[in-house]
Parts: C-alpha cells; sequence; structure tokens
C-alpha cells in the first residue's frame, strides 16, 4: 500500500489525509503512519506548515513547488523528495 501511496502522491490527486485514506480505502490513521514511513524512508520532506505557505491546497496553482506538493496533513506540507519522484516514476512504469 505504501507503492500506492507513493503513486497517488505523485499524481497529485490527493491533497489532504481524508482524500487519499478515501482514495486508498484506509484508515486516516493508518494514511497518516504510511506518511511518516514515507518520510522516513526518504520519500517525503517536510516543505513547512500550512500558515507559513502560500499553498492554497489547489494542485493546479503555482506555487513553484516541484510536482510532488500535493499533501497537506497534519497541519504541514510535504513533498516528494528526488527519491520519491523517481520511485514513482518506475512503480508507473506498467
Amino acid at each position: 500500500m505504501l507503492n500506492r501511496l507513493l503513486l497517488l502522491l505523485n499524481s497529485g490527486k490527493g491533497t489532504t489525509l481524508t482524500e487519499l485514506a478515501r482514495t486508498l480505502d484506509a484508515p486516516v490513521l493508518l494514511v497518516a503512519d504510511m506518511i511518516q514511513q514515507l518520510v522516513r524512508a526518504g520519500y517525503l520532506e517536510e516543505s513547512g506548515s500550512l500558515a507559513d505557505s502560500a499553498c492554497t491546497l489547489d494542485c493546479s496553482s503555482t506555487c513553484g513547488a516541484p510536482q510532488g506538493c500535493l499533501l497537506s496533513g497534519l497541519g504541514r506540507n510535504w513533498l516528494l523528495t528526488e527519491k520519491g519522484r523517481a520511485r514513482a516514476a518506475v512503480q508507473a512504469i506498467p
């Protein structure tokens, strides 16, 4: 399920923990734990608090963040790292 979450994050189709949990058909707390696992593995990184960002949670905005800034949860913004984007690209190949 971590790979599914990584692909979902890379696609930009989930912007909140609730949306990600709904898409993955998983409890919000499980998705939050999976996010922490991806952080520890180096696939995601924190990019600051929502209060400090210009993020509108509209992934079509042009905030300047690299693709992968699509998760806003636990009061933080998260970005896919280069390692995360590379892993997602490999996973996306059929």
